[in-house]
């Protein structure tokens, strides 16, 4: 029923053509919620389970077919077009057919459905009482969730201020910090919460089984040593050098220098004023250090009159002038104390890229004396989980979307990448950054041994639990399984959809988990994107939320959530209105940042304001304030 709709005539024709359309489709509604649901009857056990199932089953059967030419005449007859009727999929279907029945006065014949059917108010009731279950009370209808950082752990008054912006609910990331540091913090909240009389929710995330980059090759970066110059480029005074032996601790510069330089051991105690240290600089310039005075044991002030570029391989030689002669000490010695960085893999569109399987360091393209590139640039993989099967073609994301490949051939060690997307300038891939595989599914198991353990503290503090990755009913099932163990039954639950197989397997994830735990679904838009593409995010955001209310469960909007704001403390106008619209949710998440405080009280106002215009899908039409 309802694959096709014919040409509805108008008038009173049209109107018995509605009729006798609804009430078929209502028993097709009937009939395949309860299909749907039998894999799950024996496991609605939680009170408002049950009905909230149907109403979703009910929804997903009323969403199998286009509805879009019922929804018209509908529409065209001054009747509910059925856009709104998410929360209550029969109880609107079934005042429609009243209306329509006592227009044509006939007999609406409605039989009762084998699954219940969920009023309007009993529809909006319920998605609230689960709302304030999974996320907590709120003055506003839509709660703000805020990722804290280790800042929080440390500074008491940060959560404070944090509360009093607007918070509602604190989201501690199990990916980062160490476990000491994130009990802090839920030591924090609680007793800031305490002490203002505000609750708040804390919801502890699992880190999740992410593939991501693996470690770069590391080099000391030449550290360059200038001179000072004036607009017009002459020098006006050399460059000092701070000067330490190895035994000395110094962890920064004395005032006024400009670099500094490690000594190797025992030649500190035998400088002296005026002596000279030459060495031929990385660019096989001549320079030279003099030694100007003595800062104390081991310590001394030396200056350079022209630039140079030193690194762990300058070879250095001490020259000092006896009885007014030049002379050269035998030997040769390297300066010390260059740190390690990370080398630079910067990558052009049409770049190849190795991506390894394993963990050995990445490195840039190595080339010939002739510059023929030998070896290309290469970065491997870490993580719980391994390549997928890739084929030519595939493609492949870095670092939430930032650069793009594709497929161009499968190795043993690994796969040949080309890159797709970069910027002009080249993207730089770093090391501990996401890897997605868009139409490649990964396998393995959705909770880590390090999730198990972070589970152990998030059974025991936490308000709620947020499930990374999850794909499947298998999933679920796995973490309420964990939680069982640590007699943590009735903990919510917010599972995160990031990537293209939870989109497709929402209905199970949800079905599966309702009846035994408290459900929060989030859209994590940033894999998501990724996963789906960024033309579909919109589209399926909506879905999303679409689904999840006629489940009755919160939703929780997040990534990049006034971004700009958080991140620089200047507003950009399009995440004001990603903001406004972030409204139809129960939950908007803000990441951590310098000025998350000022973005907590900035969403608190357009989350107030925007309450008044609309609610869900629906418009409200207050007076007009211009």
């Amino acid at each position: 029923m309802g694959e096709t709709h014919q040409h509805i005539p108008s008038g009173t024709p049209e109107l018995e053509a509605l009729l006798g359309e609804l009430q078929a489709l209502r028993t097709h509604l009937d009939q395949r919620s309860v299909e749907r649901l039998a894999p799950y009857v024996d496991i609605l056990d939680l009170p408002g389970s049950r009905e909230s199932a149907c109403n979703l089953a009910q929804y997903l059967a009323l969403r199998e077919f286009d509805r879009r030419p019922l929804q018209q005449a509908l529409a065209r007859n001054g009747l509910s077009s059925l856009g709104r009727s998410e929360a209550h999929v029969l109880g609107t279907i079934d005042q429609v057919i009243h209306l329509l029945a006592r227009a044509l006065d006939r007999d609406p014949r409605l039989v009762r459905p084998a699954c219940p059917t969920v009023g309007f108010e009993q529809g909006s009731d319920r998605l609230a009482a689960n709302a304030e279950r999974v996320l907590g009370s709120a003055d506003r209808g839509v709660r703000i969730m805020v990722t804290l950082s280790n800042y929080a752990a440390e500074e008491p008054a940060h959560v404070r201020e944090l509360l009093l912006a607007g918070m509602d609910c604190a989201r501690i990331n199990c990916a980062h910090d160490t476990p000491e540091l994130r009990q802090r913090m839920v030591r924090n909240v609680r007793e800031q919460a305490n002490a203002l009389g505000r609750p708040c929710q804390i919801v502890m995330d699992l880190a999740g089984p992410k593939l991501r980059t693996g470690p770069l090759e590391s080099y000391t970066r030449p550290l360059h040593i200038r001179p000072h110059r004036d607009v017009r480029g002459v020098i006006r005074r050399p460059a000092t050098i701070l000067l330490c032996a190895p035994e000395i601790d110094e962890g920064g510069l004395v005032p006024d220098t400009d670099a500094r330089l490690g000594l190797p051991a025992g030649l500190g105690a035998g400088l002296r004023v005026g002596d000279r240290l030459v060495f031929e600089d990385t660019r096989a310039k001549q320079r030279a250090i003099t030694i100007e005075r003595e800062l104390g044991p081991g310590r001394w002030l030396g200056s350079c009159g022209k630039s140079c570029y030193i690194d762990a391989g300058t070879r250095v030689r001490l020259e000092r002038r006896a009885q007014g002669r030049k002379a050269n000490h035998e030997g040769s010695f390297h300066f010390t104390g260059f740190t390690l960085e990370p080398v630079e893999l910067r990558m052009y569109r049409d770049d190849p890229l190795l991506l390894r399987r394993d963990q050995a360091p990445g490195h840039p393209a190595r080339v010939d004396a002739s510059g023929h590139v030998t070896t290309p640039a290469t970065i491997g993989c870490m993580g719980e989980l391994a390549l997928p099967p890739v084929a030519p073609g595939d493609p492949v994301w870095f670092d939430d979307g930032t650069i793009g490949a594709q497929v161009l051939e499968v190795r043993e060690e690994g796969m040949l990448l080309r890159i797709t997307q970069a910027k002009p300038g080249g993207s730089l891939i770093r090391s501990d950054k996401g890897i997605n595989f868009p139409q490649n599914p990964m396998h393995g198991c959705s909770l880590t041994p390090k999730d198990l353990a972070d589970l152990d503290l998030i059974a025991r503090d936490a308000d709620a639990v947020g499930y990374s990755f999850v794909e499947s009913a298998d999933d679920m099932r796995l973490l309420m399984q964990e939680l069982a163990q640590r007699d943590a039954t009735g903990l919510p639950i917010i599972a995160k959809i990031e990537t293209r197989q939870a989109v497709r397997n929402l209905p199970e994830i949800i079905l599966s988990t309702i009846g035994q735990h408290p459900l929060g679904i989030m859209i994590a838009r940033g894999d998501l994107a990724v996963e789906l593409g960024p033309e579909r995010l919109a589209e399926m955001q909506e879905e999303i939320l679409w689904i999840c209310e006629a489940a009755h469960i919160p939703v929780v909007w997040a990534t990049q959530v006034l971004e700009t704001l958080v991140k620089k403390g200047t507003v950009s106008r399009p995440e004001l209105t990603d903001a406004a619209m972030s409204n139809r949710a129960e939950c908007v998440m803000l990441n951590k940042g310098p000025y998350v405080t000022h973005a907590v009280q900035t969403l608190s106002d357009i989350l107030a304001r925007m309450h008044d215009h609309q609610v869900k899908k629906t418009a409200q039409l207050r007076a007009l304030h211009w």
